[in-house]
């Protein structure tokens, strides 16, 4: 245990499995040597030793939450799901297993579930920050904004200066000069901060400035936090550069002329239809109008596809060399069916609304062919900004804190589509969303009849239902379609006049693209 404390992994490893095999029947140490595998990024292993040392002491809690965290990382949801449930049996004064069951709850969409194992968690350990902070993003996806405020608020008793959450927030008030918490973040801000904690609260106090109309400021705020968050990431556009190079080729070297199909693997996929396209293009709205309708199940962003296609063709980029058998679709259709299955849809259409699947059409379309695809195309300005001043954790939109390195991606992205369109027999349906908020009806008429659909008037009240909505798009489309969100940037158009032109000339080259 020393040595795993030490962080001398490898050498804990080797020392475990020579204690093994003179105490193969130690439940508490195949525990222990799960733990390491896991440590080493072994997760398979680390599931096996779980798994033997509860054949040995079915009820052994620390085994079972190993295996039940295990499982949530490696999204296996359901199975997960029972294991965790066989350990809040065993241990119920156990804050971290409600508090890792809610978070498996949440991914299932069981959002009523999550809610509860949460407060639980917090009725063992009243001061659990991250249990307070989910139940304040839960009710803010879920609309709630007073509730969640006074999550985030309780936080902020327990740890004054906990960024995240000034930082969130933030993002369910509406700013005036009377709000006592923008003093708090002035404060915050003319005190020593860590860059991490000065990136969340550089971003509140952007939120407050912009509700404040004081333009100047705000932006000053978001391009200081976005230059720290660019230092911290060192993210390279090159990375997507090189990523949409190696996905054009390995689907011109590997897929264009796979046929094979995988039905046979699992019992029916139902039918997909991806809504996709920049980030921040509105696709939420356009999963929420379809869910709208009864025959449309809105599965949110399903990271299946990302989490296993990133990894490989990263791996593909650092070796420079393209490996057209190591993609394992089958593992990766059955990945997709077995998270569609835990989610049980109960609606023939089922929409992923993941905005960067456009990056893997070619393997869209071989897994699922007879998928639809909604292509979400906004004014680009609108785009850019939009995905510069939201705060994004995820590593594969690192490059939303740089004004060029988002007009790369842009730019790839355009590329990348037309490529798609050149290349596959997939359905694909343009959707303007300036046009979507000037003739919404007819646009979402046009909408449904590509994907078969009778008309149905509740598609015009899709902000009513009550889902939980976990995007940063949420506020937006909890209300009628509006016009004018896509020129907010123009209060900031002074500070943004380079990177206009820049888009500009490449304008011009998309529209010499398609003409050629």
């Amino acid at each position: 245990m020393k040595l795993v404390l030490k962080d001398q992994l490898k050498k804990a490893d080797k020392y475990a499995n020579t204690l093994q095999k003179r105490h193969p029947k130690s439940a508490t140490l195949l525990n222990t040597i799960g733990t390491l595998k896991v440590k080493l990024g072994k997760k398979g292993l680390g599931i096996n030793y779980f798994n033997d040392a509860l054949n040995l002491a079915p009820e052994y809690f620390e085994a079972l939450f190993n295996l039940g965290s295990v499982l949530q990382s490696s999204q296996r949801y359901q199975e997960a799901c029972t294991i965790l449930n066989r350990a809040s049996k065993i241990y119920p004064k156990s804050s971290m297993v409600w508090f890792e069951l809610g978070k498996v709850y949440l991914q299932i969409n069981s959002t009523e579930c999550a809610i509860s194992c949460f407060i639980k968690c917090l009725n063992i350990e009243p001061s659990h920050v991250e249990a307070l902070n989910r139940l304040g993003i839960v009710f803010s996806q879920l609309g709630d904004s007073k509730r969640a405020e006074t999550y985030f608020r309780k936080i902020l008793t327990i740890d004054p200066k906990h960024s995240i959450a000034h930082r969130h927030l933030s993002l369910v008030m509406k700013y005036d000069n009377t709000n006592g918490h923008l003093k708090v973040l002035e404060d915050l801000l003319n005190s020593k901060l860590g860059a991490k904690d000065e990136i969340h609260i550089r971003h509140a106090h952007f939120k407050a400035m912009n509700d404040l109309q004081q333009y100047d400021i705000a932006f000053k705020s978001l391009k200081k936090a976005n230059e720290l968050k660019k230092n911290l990431s060192n993210y390279q556009p090159n990375w997507h550069v090189q990523l949409i190079k190696s996905v054009k080729n390995y689907y011109l070297e590997a897929l264009r002329d796979q046929k094979k199909t995988f039905d046979h693997l699992t019992s029916e996929m139902p039918q997909l239809v991806f809504v996709l396209g920049m980030p921040r293009s509105g696709t939420t709205l356009v999963e929420q109008i379809l869910s709208s309708h009864s025959s449309v199940f809105g599965a949110g962003e399903i990271k299946v596809l990302g989490n296993h296609l990133y990894k490989f063709f990263y791996n593909i980029n650092k070796t420079n060399k393209t490996k057209p058998n190591t993609l394992n679709k089958e593992e990766l259709y059955r990945s997709y069916h077995d998270l569609i299955n835990t989610l049980k849809p109960s609606r023939p259409l089922v929409v992923d609304k993941m905005p960067t699947n456009f990056f893997w059409l070619g393997i869209i379309d071989s897994l699922f062919p007879s998928s639809r695809i909604i292509n979400v195309q906004r004014e680009p300005m609108a785009v850019i900004w939009s995905n510069y001043k939201h705060y994004f954790s995820a590593k594969e939109l690192n490059y939303s804190s740089n004004l060029n390195d988002i007009l790369t991606v842009y730019n790839g992205y355009v590329e990348i589509m037309e490529f798609w369109k050149k290349k596959l027999n997939l359905a694909i349906y343009d959707l303007n969303y300036e046009k979507l908020t000037i003739n919404t009806e007819q646009e979402i008429r046009n909408l449904l009849t590509f994907l078969d659909l009778k008309w149905q008037p509740k598609c015009l009240e899709f902000h009513k239902p009550k889902r939980i909505i976990k995007t940063a798009s949420r506020d937006q489309v909890r209300q009628p379609i509006y016009q004018g969100s896509s020129g907010q940037w123009k209060n900031y158009s002074f500070h943004l006049t380079e990177i206009q032109d820049e888009l500009k000339l490449l304008q011009e080259k998309w529209i010499l693209a398609k003409a050629s």
